[in-house]
């Protein structure tokens, strides 16, 4: 895995982490501790992305460019 797409995969997932904050997805998820719930829902949104991206990074690297 590339530092690039886990930095960029991080970041994702904290900024998906603030907006469910905002809007109270912990509160629905686990209401009686929505601070796990949304510590969940920001490392699987990274953990995703990174995957996302490591696999887009390969494939444009598997192509041969004319």
């Amino acid at each position: 895995m590339s530092a690039e797409s886990g930095w960029l995969g991080t970041a994702v997932g904290i900024a998906v982490g603030m907006l469910a904050r905002v809007v109270g997805l912990g509160n629905v998820l686990w209401p009686q501790h929505p601070q796990w719930a949304l510590f969940s829902v920001v490392v699987a949104v990274a953990v995703v992305s990174m995957a996302i991206l490591e696999r887009n990074e390969r494939r444009s690297s598997n192509r041969v460019h004319t």
